[in-house]
Parts: structure tokens; sequence; C-alpha cells
């Protein structure tokens, strides 16, 4: 993109670059660190479409400074609910060189500077009001709401400079950039453990003989995608994984079969998912990976990247001919990644509230999408609103709650409204139905309620019960006894109530404002059952 270099400010109604709010269409980068960003409103990035989210970035050498004003200014990463369950939300990148946070502030706030005056001092005073100080409160946050991106896959920046003018920093794999921890499986991803790295490097400028060397803690047998992307037309790169010492283990000198050697095998393991998307350079290298030693024990491995020399020279190490920029990414799936919203390394003052993070991560197996609030209890007028199960990613509502007391009526309302999504045509506005299941878990067995899941209808007629269950998928086991690591499971005894699978009617409220669309739930204690059963218990 554009780059705002080298200008010299002074006596400006405003001495900095101000940008407006909006709603993020593309793919966006601030790393113009030698001039102040002001920003009286809010930006907002919502779903990925081929290219998303917003990277605010210093450099090696400077920060960058945004400077804010007003109750709404801020960044917000956020999304819209869809019916598929690749959905991804928007992505809010604040990434800092050492030593060099990315700094949010005041417009008032003269004590940040970025850029220079005409006499070559240092431009603190950017709205040009004479001497002042920021104060609590002058701008909103930087918030990453409920349906923004939260995957486990990090940014990374290389940390060697673009234009280096010096010697070569990381090289060898013993001054290898660390990445961290990558994962032996999608599942086993934590806090400790990535599901994958992206890496934005580039071969220096002014030397094309440079090599970046990165490193990462894998487990051996997992089976691990690098893929170099979106580079410049002119680089041609070399790919490959190594060991301690600098032997060659894989190598990828392009995208096609025959420019792989040692244990690289092709980036393209299943046809049905497409092929090496994001690259338009033929000359990117991509290579997928069994990482080798012992099965199951864990190892530092090296990934390295640099320039192609002529050919008959593959094995020179500053032989590289080109140069330019590149995106590397370890991953462990065939489908490129999209990084989860990362604020790492920021300085933020004067703000209402400096961080907030609302509803996330948003698809642990361990909490829920929602938490009971403190106002649904007893009435169905009062049910707390969970949202449309139709336009959910992973087509599952779940809520977190707590029966405080045997009288204690928790209740929860849905929708099945098909508006705005995939629909199968040739049905009425009220002719659709939707496979469902009502489900209670992590209560009987574990010291906690035995239950009542009761669904009522739209005018509060009761249509659905249960007060227990025996379903052998959701129970421990055999031989496991309680088998809490095994998360696709649920219940740790038989009086957890589960429903389903069950037909509901599910309409379109644009097209017919009577079509059934709404529903409600209640969890109770067993001490209780809904008024309609009397007549049976």
């Amino acid at each position: 993109g554009p780059l705002v270099r080298a200008n010299r400010l002074q006596n400006n109604g405003i001495n900095g670059m101000e940008i407006r709010g909006a709603v993020l269409t593309t793919e966006s980068v601030w790393d113009d660190t030698d001039i102040v960003h002001v920003l009286r409103d809010e930006i907002t990035i919502l779903n990925h479409h081929t290219f998303s989210g917003l990277r605010l970035q210093s450099s090696e050498n400077e920060s960058l400074v945004v400077k804010l004003a007003g109750a709404n200014a801020g960044f917000t990463a956020n999304g819209t609910l869809l019916d598929i369950n690749d959905r991804i939300g928007g992505s809010l990148y604040v990434v800092a060189a050492p030593g060099r946070p990315v700094l949010f502030t005041s417009l008032t706030d003269d004590t940040a500077t970025a850029g220079f005056d005409i006499n070559g001092q240092p431009v603190g005073d950017t709205n040009n009001d004479g001497p002042s100080t920021g104060s609590p409160g002058q701008w909103r946050s930087l918030l990453l709401d409920h349906l923004s991106n939260d995957r486990n896959v990090e940014l990374v920046l290389e940390l060697e400079p673009a234009f280096s003018g010096i010697a070569e920093q990381n090289g060898t794999p013993a001054d290898a950039q660390f990445l961290g921890n990558l994962a032996p499986n999608e599942k086993s991803g934590d806090i400790n453990r990535r599901l994958g790295f992206e890496i934005h490097g580039n071969v220096s400028v002014d030397r094309p003989s440079d090599a970046d060397v990165y490193s990462f803690i894998g487990v051996a047998g997992t089976e691990v995608w690098f893929d170099i992307d979106r580079t410049n037309a002119g680089l041609d790169t070399v790919l490959e994984l190594i060991n301690e010492n600098g032997g060659l283990l894989a190598r990828s000198t392009g995208s096609r079969p025959d420019d792989l050697s040692g244990l690289a095998i092709p980036l393209t393991k299943d046809a049905y998912l497409g092929g090496d998307f994001y690259t338009t350079n033929p000359r990117d290298a991509g290579m997928r990976v069994i990482l080798p030693g012992i099965q199951g024990h864990s190892s530092t491995y090296f990934v390295r990247v640099r320039s192609k020399p002529a050919d008959g020279q593959i094995d020179n190490m500053v032989a590289g001919l080109t140069r330019g920029e590149y995106q590397l990414q370890i991953r462990l799936r065939q489908v490129d990644e999209k990084p989860g919203s990362t604020i790492r390394g920021a300085d933020i003052r004067y703000a209402t509230t400096g961080i907030e993070v609302i509803g996330l991560p948003a698809h642990s197996p361990l909490i829920s999408e929602s938490a009971e609030s403190a106002n649904n209890n007893q009435t169905l007028g009062a049910a707390q609103a969970l949202g449309n199960l139709l336009t959910t990613d992973r087509n599952v509502l779940s809520v977190g709650g707590t029966l405080s007391a045997s009288t204690d009526i928790d209740w929860y309302s849905f929708s099945l409204d098909y508006d705005l999504i995939q629909a199968i045509g040739g049905a009425s506005a009220t002719g659709y139905t939707w496979s469902t299941i009502f489900d209670i878990d992590y209560a009987d067995g574990i010291a906690r309620p035995d239950t009542v899941l009761s669904v009522f209808d739209a005018a509060g007629n009761l249509i659905l019960v249960s007060r227990d269950s025996n379903i052998a998928d959701d129970q421990p086991g055999v031989g496991q006894g309680l088998d809490t690591d095994d998360l696709s499971r649920g219940s740790f005894g038989t009086l957890d109530p589960f429903i389903g699978s069950v037909q509901m009617p599910a309409g379109s409220a644009a097209l017919n404002p009577n079509a059934p669309t709404t529903y409600y739930v209640a969890v109770s204690s067993n001490s209780q059952l809904p008024t309609a059963l009397n007549a049976t218990f």
C-alpha cells in the first residue's frame, strides 16, 4: 500500500494524519511510524472475506503512535453470524517490536511524539493547542467482541529489519527466531500450544544472500504444512526444514511436486480442499512434512527461508538472487489459517477501558458461548435470548448456568429463523423443520443438580420435556471412570436430560410474521415439574 514517510509538520490544525472511522472491507496495515495517526471515531473489522483484518505494527526503530478523541473512538473486531462452520470473524492485530510498543493515547497527550517539525524537533503537540496532557476516559477502547476471530494461530513479525545494513541476525539455528510450541493436533491446542504460526518476513532488500531461520517446538509424528504465500513477483524462495546443525531434512524450491526433496511431500493432501491458496507467484515454495524423531516426543525444529540461487548452486547459502517480502504459515491443516486477534506489546493511555474482551474464546470445549444472566429466573417473559440457532457457525447454542435453589427456574429463548441463510426451495414460509437436540451436560454425577429440561412453543405451551437420559455416546466410556478428559462426552450420570433429535418447525419472520420461529427452554430442579404434567405426576 501507499507509504507516508519523511514529512515535516508544524502549525497545522492537526499535526498528523487523520483517519476517518469506517467498517473495513479489506485488509489494512498501519506501519507508518514517523507520523501520528489520529482517530475520532470507531473502526470496525467484521467477517473475513478473502482478505481482511487490521494490523497495527511498530518497527524495530520506532513506535507506531495512534491518538484518539471521543467517546466512540476506538477499534472493534466483531462479526456477523452465518450458517457455515468456517465463518471467520474480524481480526485486530496489534504487534510491536521489542522495546517499541504500539502507543494508543489521547489526542491531547503531548508526551507521545512521532515525526519531526521543520526544525527537526519531535512533534508531540498533535492538535496544535499548546502544552497539554491526557486524562482518563478521553477515548473508548480496543474491543474484541464475541463474534471476532479467536483462532489459536499466532501472527509473528520477523525481528530482523527489512533494510538491515548490518550482518545477518537470524541466519542460523543458533540465532533462530523462536516462535513457540506447536500443538500435535487441533484438539490439543491451548494457551501454551498453538495451532499454527503466520510469519511476516523479508529477504532483506539490501542483501539477497539473507537467510531467515525460525524455530518451534513440535511433537515427532505431527503432520505439518509449511507454506510461503503473498510474495512479490520477483522473489524466488527456498523453504527448508533443517536440524540444529543446519543439516537438511526437507526442502521445497517451488509449487510443483518435482520441486520437493528430502522428507517433503506436496501441500495438497485432499483435492477437495483446493490447492495452494494465496499464492500468485508460481515460485512460492511450500511442502508438507511428518515431523521426524522419536514418535510422540517433543523436539525443536528449524525452518529456513532464503532466496533461490542459480541452477546447480542450491546448497550455496549466500548465492541468493532475489529479494522481497513473504508470508510463511506453519499450520496443522491443508486449508490456510487466519490468525486470531492479537494485542501484544501495546502501550495504552487515557482510555475509558484499555482492552475489552467479550465472550471469548468462542469455541472452547469447556465453556459455553453464553452465560446465564441475573434476570432470567421464574417466568417465561424474562427468558434470556440466546439467538437464532440456524445462523450459528457450528449450529450450536450453549449456555452455562446455575440453579441457586431447588425452586430456581432458568428460562432461555431461541429462534429457528432461516432468513439470510441457505434454504431449500419449494417449501412455504412455515413449511420447514429443523432437526434439533436439547442436552444438559456437566450436572448429574459430579455433585451437581438433578435437572428437568422443558421446551415450550411461542404461545407458552409445553411441547417437550425430559427428566433424565442414558445416551451411550454422552456417557463415560466403558472402564474409564468419570472420563473427564474426553471432551466429546458431557454427562457423568443418567439423570442429565436429553431430548432429540426432534424436528422443530422453523420459519421466516421476514416472509411470515406468524411463523413459529421462537421457543422457550426452562431448566429446573427435579423437585419441580411443569404445571401441564400435574395430571400425570
